[in-house]
């Protein structure tokens, strides 16, 4: 199954799909978007193991380093019990963790370029960057859609308005 936001067992692959990760910039890139309250849900599969989630981090893009740096431990904001968010599901092959929350974390996330490092003291996983934005009854108010943006056939974009920031998402069709 597909997941909306991937993960990797190295920070060298997470992106490698991505425009900026061929030099078109981080700041214009063109992201999965988060609300600042939670992080959308997520599937990571694993070799059958018993060990636990030790660490899940945050870390934050900042452009002045061009570089990412910690932000924090998503496990101090999660309201409890931790077992209402994070799972591990074990079949007789695999684990599956499983990031489904409940409800919002007890402080928001600050907004910007993001991503997730999780760890069970043996196996490392690196989110795909994605985008922290602020969500609030300003959002949708102006939406419109394009096809073949930019001339590009098979293309279609969606562009809205949010707390006075323009967003342009680009979608296209997978070549097979």
């Amino acid at each position: 199954m597909k997941q909306p936001l991937r993960f990797y067992d190295s920070t060298a692959k997470q992106n490698w799909r991505r425009i900026y990760a061929n030099g078109a910039g981080l700041e214009n890139a063109q992201t999965l978007i988060n609300p600042e309250n939670s992080i959308i849900p997520f599937q990571i599969r694993r070799k059958k193991s018993l060990n636990v989630i030790a660490v899940f981090d945050l870390y934050q893009y900042d452009n002045t380093l061009d570089d990412f740096v910690f932000e924090l431990d998503v496990l101090t904001i999660i309201p409890a019990p931790l077992s209402n968010h994070l799972r591990v599901v074990q079949t007789s092959e695999v684990d599956n963790i499983i990031w489904n929350p409940r409800l919002s974390f007890t402080s928001d996330l600050t907004c910007g370029l993001k991503y997730i490092h999780l760890s069970d003291g043996v196996f490392n996983w690196y989110s795909e960057v994605f985008r922290v934005c602020e969500f609030d009854d300003t959002v949708t108010k102006n939406v419109s859609i394009m096809p073949n943006v930019e001339g590009m056939v098979g293309t279609s974009s969606i562009s809205w308005t949010t707390g006075g920031n323009n967003h342009t998402l680009i979608i296209s069709k997978k070549p097979y």
